[in-house]
This record gives structure tokens, sequence and C-alpha cells, in this order.
């Protein structure tokens, strides 16, 4: 059969034929075989690194000593593997599962989803939950370089740095993740910043219910966009508010800050495209260094969900 000797993908074929007269040729053909969409299940809340991270099809095959796959070796093979890939999450039990980092994890290079509506029982609440409280000073939740990822389904606090960086390359899609709260909704469990995106494109939110993004009670912006960038649209979040939209959240920075970015949209005239944003101690949005093209539509601010209460 076929070998891949090098691990590369790369696979020997020998053909061999005879004349019927006794007499025999061979040839080896190399066939270069290319990896479809990888994905990767995170079984494990453990923040080690023992597994094979040299591809998802390595890591799948060794899992190291401990026999479990953590969310740090699943972004690691998958910046080995080329191509959009996915990490899953099958985290055993019920209940919130909480992850506990003890250092920033690395930095995402190539193009991913990071599932957390994979997680059995997941009905709207996260139920997979990023903790930065031991991780070190500035470290960030997740950040993603590589453009054209997703994030959904996580809640994200305690970091000193941002929940979610979005740098290098844009065109990113983030929604139906908690940060800056707790894993209840209820309360406050701040990042510095929420989102902090410094690149074009991104769509933070959405107009289904389960888009939507509670972002609120982080210090510094629950999210700030700083450009020169363009494109980003913020739509059907929660900024400042409890996950139920009852109550504020306070955050001793801004709801929105936008600095340098051209084209942003922030709302929309459908009727789940506004995003309610209350809680701030300084603007609720705050736009400088000729953030033009902003278009600021349909939204609540100062209020609960409801607006029935400031």
């Amino acid at each position: 059969s076929p070998a891949d000797q090098n691990a590369d993908n790369v696979y020997e074929v020998i053909v061999e034929v005879s004349d019927g007269a006794g007499g025999t040729d061979q040839q080896t053909i190399l066939v270069t075989v290319n990896d479809l969409a990888a994905t990767v299940a995170v079984d494990s809340t453990l923040d080690t690194v023992n597994g094979d991270t040299s591809s998802i099809e390595a890591l799948n095959g060794n899992k190291g000593a401990d026999g479990v796959i953590t969310l740090r070796e699943a972004i690691l093979a998958a910046n080995n593997t080329p191509g959009l890939d996915t990490i899953t999450f099958a985290l055993s039990g019920t209940g919130v599962h909480t992850i506990v980092l003890t250092s920033a994890l690395p930095r995402i290079t190539d193009e991913i989803v990071i599932d957390g509506w994979s997680q059995s029982g997941f009905s709207g609440t996260p139920l997979v939950e990023l903790s930065g409280s031991l991780a070190g000073p500035g470290a960030n939740g997740l950040r993603i370089s590589a453009g054209s990822s997703t994030v959904r389904g996580l809640t994200i606090n305690g970091f000193g740095g941002s929940g979610i960086l979005l740098d290098g390359i844009g065109g990113n899609l983030i929604v139906g993740n908690w940060i800056g709260v707790s894993q209840s909704g209820t309360s406050g469990a701040a990042n510095s910043i929420g989102i902090d995106a410094t690149t074009s494109d991104n769509i933070i939110g959405g107009t289904g219910v389960n888009d939507r993004n509670v972002i609120s009670g982080n210090t510094t912006a629950n999210i700030r966009i700083t450009g020169p960038v363009s494109g980003n649209d913020i739509l059907g979040n929660y900024i400042g508010l409890s996950a139920d939209g009852t109550a504020a959240i306070a955050s001793s920075g801004d709801g929105i800050l936008l600095s340098g970015a051209f084209n942003t949209t922030i709302g929309g005239n459908g009727p789940t495209n506004g995003n309610v944003i209350a809680g701030s101690t300084n603007s609720s949005i705050s736009l400088l260094d000729n953030s033009s093209a902003t278009i600021i539509q349909g939204n609540l601010l100062g209020v609960n969900a409801s607006a029935s209460a400031s």
C-alpha cells in the first residue's frame, strides 16, 4: 500500500508491469494529497502541551501521555495545519467548563473556527469559559492574526489585555460570546478591553439571538477599533449589560471607542440590528481621530434592553 514515509502527505505508489514473458519493470509515482479542512475536539480543561502538535492529524493520532487534547494544543496544531480548521469542544460533564490559562494562548496564525456552540448541552448560554486570572499581566484571551476566522459561544474574562484581539488580517466573525462578564452573565469579570480590533471588515454580533455578544464590565473599553481601518460592523450586541439585558454592568471606559476607524456601522435599521449600550462611565460611543462615515442607527443608549430602566 502507498506509504507517506516523510509524513509530508507525499505518497509513493510503485507500479510494476510485466510483459508476460518473465520481464518486469517498476516505476515509482509520487502522489501529493492535500488535507481537507481539519477538526480537532478539545476534551480537557487542562492547560498543558504534551501531544504531537505538528498538525491536527498528528494531534488526533498522538494526544500525548495524558491522552487528552487541550485548547492550547489544539491552537498549536491548527496553526500548523494549512487551510480553514475547526476547534470544537467535547468536555465531559454538565454545566460551565472553565479553562484557566497559565499564560497567553498562542497567536492564531491560520484561519480557524473556534466553536463553543459545539459543547454538549449548549442552548444559548456559553458553556466554555476562558479565564485569564492566572495568565499574567497584559495577556490576551484570544489573539487572531490570520483573519477570516470565527469565534462563537465562549465566555472570556479576567485577562489583563484584551478578551479578543483582532490584528494582522481582518474579515473575522465574533458572535455569541460573553466577554468581560462572569459565567452567570450577571456581574463583571473584567478584561482590560473586551474586543480590540486593528483590522478591517470584521463583524461583531449579528441579527439572531444566538449571534448576540454580551460585552460588558471591561475597564478600558468594551469594544475598541483603532485605525486606519474600515468596514467594521457592530450589531445586535448587549454592551455594558447583563446577559439577560435587564441591568447595567459598569465599565470605567467607553462602550464603543473608534479611533481612526472609517465606514463603521454601529447598529442598523433592521429590527434586531441595534445594540443596547449602557453602563459606561465615559461615553456610550466615542468617535476620535477622524472616524468618518460612521453609521449609528437603531441603538438603545443608557437603558436596558426593554428601554424600561436606565
